[in-house]
């Protein structure tokens, strides 16, 4: 059998790769370890309380928020967090309506309660305007909830809850 350096050549390219390949492996392996290493750090350097199981989607960042809005924020940032508490308990609500499948979902009851969501968004909205330069974490948190009703309502008017 004949060796050709062309033969030599293509083996040692591969070779190099896949060595290459297996250091980066490690490279990230090693990130990844100490990405873990800190947040369990920072998991048991915090005292705060767990939110309850089932707390919804957005709970975590309602805590953080109420965290931040309890620091010195004005009257109107507590009054934004309690319309923020209320929506995320009328998501909560909704959710319900509409994953009951033991009748199938009540969709009259179902749109009336996405419609006073989408009403206490706008509401929200409206207290927010002086607040979102001050508070920006907050200000985020309302616009995701807009999202997750403009997304609600176009899933809900496309048929997707209709058994």
């Amino acid at each position: 059998m004949k060796i050709h350096p062309d033969q030599l050549r293509a083996l040692e390219q591969d070779q190099a790769k896949t060595k290459q390949a297996q250091e980066t492996d490690k490279g990230f392996g090693d990130l990844l370890a100490t990405e873990v290493g800190k947040t369990a750090e920072s998991a048991k350097a915090q005292t705060t309380s767990l939110p309850p199981l089932g707390a919804g989607m957005l709970s975590n960042q309602l805590l953080a928020a109420q965290a931040a809005a309890g620091t010195g924020e004005t009257q109107s940032g507590q009054n934004v967090m309690e319309s923020l508490e209320n929506l995320v308990s009328n998501w909560e609500d909704y959710a319900a309506q509409v994953g009951t499948t033991t009748e199938g979902p009540n969709l009259r009851q179902a749109n009336g309660m996405l419609q006073s969501i989408e009403n206490g968004v706008s509401d929200l909205r409206n207290k927010m305007a002086g607040l979102s330069g001050k508070n920006p974490e907050l200000d985020a948190m309302v616009e995701e909830v807009e999202i997750l009703a403009v997304t609600e309502r176009i899933k809900f008017n496309r048929g997707d809850y209709i058994a």
